[in-house]
């Protein structure tokens, strides 16, 4: 099933540079979960970021790890699911969402996964 994060306004600021380097050495981006959610490869991953939805990736990986250390920011992160995702789509259309903690399975919010992309 796809699923939907909010990124946290203190992490907003890292994402240029994320983008970047992901994009300069064909890497892949990465989320914690504390609960693994029912998601699979190739399902969609889409991010709220200041009350929208822009976009999503695709889930390339799932791994049951307890951290993760982003190469970027080389910041650790814990957890006891990590879902890694790339091949980013920029929505046609962004769609107003509020910020929420944890995730939300996208087909109880009214997203279907068929969104026109640019």
């Amino acid at each position: 099933m796809h699923i939907i994060v909010t990124t946290p306004k203190s992490e907003i600021k890292h994402i240029k540079k994320e983008v970047d380097d992901v994009e300069r050495n064909n890497g892949v981006f990465f989320r914690a979960f504390r609960v693994k959610p029912d998601i699979q490869i190739d399902e969609h991953i889409y991010f709220v970021e200041r009350g929208v939805i822009r976009g999503f990736g695709i889930v390339c990986e799932i791994k049951n790890e307890s951290s993760k250390r982003c190469e970027t920011t080389g910041r650790v992160w814990k957890g006891s699911c990590f879902v890694s995702y790339n091949n980013w789509h920029w929505l046609k259309t962004p769609m107003k969402m509020k910020g929420f903690q944890g995730f939300r399975y996208a087909h109880k919010c009214g997203i279907t996964g068929d969104e026109q992309c640019k």
